[in-house]
């Protein structure tokens, strides 16, 4: 691998961090508190914790990362690989963070529906946790479910998105590995592109579609129609305002409860901007940045757990005390996203056993090849 692109995929580890943190952002204050204290839901959050934005970021990288090195390779079989070990590589935590879910409503330790009619979030934050904590519900949902169909009331509310990172991988990994000759590699990304916009299969589309245009950016790339290097001065610099422009559009997206499907062009412009910006490439590949994206998967995995707990049980004791007022929500926020964070570390041993598990599932074929 080329310096370039080591610096490219380390700057797209960073993006992928600050988007799962932004998530977590998201649910902790606009979500969570935004009802009862809408003053939280302002235009300034709006842009920096902005859920949708951060996931279509998110999914636009995976579907980058899946593809950069199998387009235009004759070799296909890295492509291969990554189809193997695909499930095994996110089933692993997925599953570890559904049992650890199960074991917090077994043992009663969850206080999601008392929180959330406290915070009159009755369709949201009292939904999680409002079920029969049977074991084998669980296992089955970890292993198969999550793939399915997710639903707030469930063992993993957030974790929707994994249909789409499963099934989307294998569509990107397909066009990627049966590769049509020159441009012609373009027609079906573009079309299922433009299907997958067009498509309003609540949650999954639109915003499925930066998955396809996350592979489509990697083609691009691999052509050199998108440039890589170093980026020229005027060029960086027009990168970095349509990517704040992007950002703000989005948010502006959010904040007025606009369709969905708006915010998906603004990540797609977004995520190319941020590879040819000089500063915001520079950012990314910071080390904290860098841990950020170390820890991303954890931490989208993780956030639940704190919110049904210690996130709910803070609301019930502030307004069991009188005390819940705008600035405890936002201490209550800060609060839970250190523990998201810390939980999120805690939880990187088994982040690095389901990358073990999933290179040796592939390993042997690799040795025969």
């Amino acid at each position: 691998m080329s310096e370039h692109a080591a610096e490219r995929l380390s700057v797209l580890d960073g993006l992928r961090g600050w988007a799962a943190l932004s998530v977590v952002v998201f649910h902790l204050t606009w979500e969570c508190f935004g009802v009862l204290f809408p003053q939280l839901r302002n235009v300034p959050l709006a842009v920096v914790a902005n859920g949708n934005m951060a996931v279509a970021l998110f999914l636009m990288v995976s579907g980058y990362v899946l593809t950069i090195r199998g387009w235009r390779n004759a070799d296909k079989s890295g492509v291969r690989r990554s189809i193997l070990k695909r499930y095994f590589r996110l089933t692993i935590p997925i599953l570890a963070s559904v049992m650890l879910f199960w074991a917090i409503l077994a043992l009663g330790l969850g206080a999601g529906p008392a929180a959330g009619l406290i915070v009159d979030r009755p369709d949201w934050l009292s939904k999680f946790g409002h079920l029969d904590p049977d074991v084998l519900r669980a296992i089955t949902f970890g292993l198969a479910g999550v793939y399915q169909r997710t639903t707030a009331e469930s063992f993993g509310p957030f974790l929707w998105t994994m249909t789409i990172e499963l099934w989307g991988s294998f569509v990107v990994l397909g066009l990627c590995f049966f590769e049509l000759r020159r441009t012609w590699a373009y027609v079906p990304v573009v079309l299922l592109t433009v299907l997958a916009l067009w498509l309003r299969i609540a949650p999954y589309f639109p915003i499925a579609s930066c998955y396809l245009g996350g592979a489509l950016v990697a083609l691009m790339t691999r052509d050199g129609i998108i440039r890589t290097g170093s980026p020229g001065r005027i060029e960086s610099l027009i990168a970095t305002v349509l990517l704040a422009l992007s950002l703000v559009a989005a948010g502006l997206v959010q904040y007025y409860q606009l369709e969905q499907a708006l915010v998906v062009p603004f990540a797609m412009i977004g995520f190319a901007c941020a590879l040819r910006s000089g500063p915001v490439s520079r950012f990314l590949s910071l080390p904290v940045s860098q841990w950020l994206g170390r820890i991303s998967f954890p931490l989208y995995l993780m956030q639940i757990l704190v919110i049904v707990t210690v996130t709910s049980w803070l609301i019930i004791w502030a307004q069991a005390g009188g005390q819940l007022t705008v600035w405890t929500a936002i201490g209550i926020a800060f609060v839970s996203g250190a523990l998201c964070i810390v939980a999120a570390w805690a939880f990187l041993p088994v982040e690095r056993l389901a990358l073990t598990v999933a290179a040796r599932v592939v390993a042997p074929r690799a040795v025969r090849a």
